[in-house]
């Protein structure tokens, strides 16, 4: 059944932010990016009746080889209201008895930028987004590969806590750790890999492309991307996971220092101390509230 009201009324059909190009030009500058990034359909199962809108989702505003779209930025625009109305209206349907704080946290853990960043790792967007930046394509390297030692590392703390006994399963595991193409020289800690906010970008143009595609039906959007949403609502449902700051707030309500630091660079940087215990963490990031989380996961790794 539907979750939205059948007499539900859409605003008007927003329009492509298409650019004036030759027709030849146009035409040759389509065949060019379309083969980049048409497997999205497949990994999404939603084939676009306008393929421009999927071009326009895949484009960065540093790729300047794209003459007839804009970027993805209005898309992404309409697209974060979209996904956070969809999942609120999933979170307040699914439990009748849920309290407001535990509805919020929810919402909190399955919107924001992490975790649609993760989501479009997960589709490969990093791969089929036109961009021109080389720091860009770092950063996005560098986040994936942060996301596949976690997963390793996951691997490897399920397999401790599997009885030695049963030797099948663990084999099951051990072979997948083996496949998981991990990079062993990135040394990194991955609680300071910052998920490049582009990615979380492309993945809300995407709602928003899919959205417009199929004549502004939440429907739609809501079954094209629930596959990939609903699993982490059921992960999460009964115990929505805290920000590290938020953790930290709880676990230790006084005593506890915070600083905020703006660099030269436009980065921030935060401060975390707890004198009584000789604590003193820092961690630098594009926002403030990533630099506070960073430093909040590195002060509760020395708690543990």
């Amino acid at each position: 059944d539907s979750i939205f009201s059948s007499h539900f009324r859409s605003p008007p059909a927003p329009k492509l932010a298409s650019k004036l190009a030759p027709l030849d030009k146009a035409i040759s500058t389509r065949n060019r990016i379309l083969p980049q990034v048409s497997s999205i359909q497949g990994k999404i199962e939603y084939s676009f009746k306008n393929e421009l809108l999927l071009i326009e989702a895949m484009t960065h505003s540093s790729y300047h080889r794209n003459d007839i779209t804009g970027c993805y930025q209005r898309l992404e625009f309409l697209g974060d209201a979209i996904l956070d109305y969809l999942v609120t209206c999933h979170i307040y349907q699914s439990d009748s008895s849920a309290e407001p704080g535990r509805m919020t946290e929810l919402r909190s853990a399955l919107v924001c930028n992490s975790r649609f960043a993760e989501l479009a790792i997960s589709l490969n967007l990093h791969r089929s987004l036109c961009h021109g930046s080389p720091n860009l394509f770092n950063d996005m390297k560098k986040y994936a590969q942060s996301l596949k030692q976690r997963e390793k590392e996951d691997r490897e703390r399920k397999l401790e806590e599997m009885s030695i006994n049963d030797d099948d399963s663990a084999q099951v595991i051990v072979e997948s750790m083996e496949d998981g193409d991990i990079d062993d020289d990135e040394d990194e800690d991955d609680d300071i890999i910052e998920p490049p906010k582009s990615l979380s970008d492309c993945f809300e143009a995407l709602a928003g492309a899919v959205f417009i595609d199929s004549g502004m039906n939440l429907q739609t959007v809501w079954e094209t991307f629930s596959p990939f949403l609903e699993p982490l609502f059921e992960k999460f449902k009964n115990d929505p996971p805290l920000t590290p700051i938020c953790e930290l707030h709880k676990l230790i309500p006084k005593d506890l220092e915070v600083k905020k630091k703006v660099l030269s660079e436009g980065k921030s940087q935060c401060i975390i101390e707890i004198k009584d215990k000789n604590i003193c963490e820092v961690a630098t990031a594009r926002s403030y509230k990533n630099a506070k989380n960073f430093a909040a996961s590195r002060v509760l790794k020395k708690l543990a």
